[in-house]
């Protein structure tokens, strides 16, 4: 997979994350050098992911910078594939959660909560309590 495949897919998952403002920093001569592949806003939280295929590695100018930003208390990191990201957004957003029914990320309303709010999901959470519940009934 190349690196721009890797960029494409966690555009495309970063864009499913409610409440993030996201977009793929070109380099070229004018920008500044090191600066990370894509730059993300989550809740008022400042991301910044510099993209790399499994061989491949930070230069020493982008290393310095993904160092700057997390010396300013933002989240930078190297990433090979959109569920390293995912991990680190599970890890750095309070109520961060992947929906187990569709798979879509939502921010949980309380500590319990597996599925997120779409009709869909909801109905599928409702069939799954009641089956327990017609099974807890019945082994009684």
């Amino acid at each position: 997979m190349s690196e721009s495949d890797i960029v494409r897919s966690i555009l495309k998952y970063l864009k499913t994350v409610p409440g993030c403002f996201c977009w793929k920093e070109h380099g070229g001569m004018y920008g500044t050098a090191g600066i990370p592949d894509i730059i993300a806003c989550i809740g008022g939280r400042f991301y910044g992911f510099e993209v790399k295929t499994d061989k491949g590695s930070p230069t020493r100018s982008q290393e310095a910078v993904i160092g700057k930003i997390r010396k300013a208390d933002g989240t930078a990191a190297v990433v090979r594939s959109y569920g390293e990201v995912e991990d680190i957004l599970k890890n750095s957003i309070p109520g961060f959660a992947v929906c187990e029914n569709c798979g879509k990320p939502f921010i949980r309303n309380g500590s319990r909560q597996k599925y997120c709010d779409s009709p869909e999901c909801r109905n599928a959470r409702n069939r799954k309590k009641a089956k327990a519940y017609y099974q807890r009934k019945k082994s009684r």
